[in-house]
């Protein structure tokens, strides 16, 4: 399982700090980092306006290995923009 949650800013703000629940922030090439080797996600629902948080999802994704192989084999390196993975 993962440390804690990595929450990164949106795919075009690549300034953008992330913050580690339970420690603070943390750089974006440090979240990107985290969120590779994480072995599921929790959706988090917050306010688009104010942040806050409106409810935890009761289901985690964890995508099947043959699509995890798959994907691997597909992209060869990371596709999120800004990643040199």
């Amino acid at each position: 399982a993962a440390a804690g949650t990595a929450a990164a800013g949106t795919a075009t703000d690549l300034t953008a700090v992330a913050e580690l629940e339970g420690y603070g922030p943390i750089d974006a090439h440090t979240a990107r980092r985290l969120a590779a080797l994480a072995p599921s996600w929790h959706r988090l629902f917050t306010d688009p306006v104010t942040g806050e948080a409106l409810g935890v999802g009761r289901t985690a994704y964890r995508p099947p290995q043959a699509l995890r192989r798959y994907l691997n084999h597909r992209d060869k390196t990371c596709r999120f923009p800004g990643c040199t993975r």
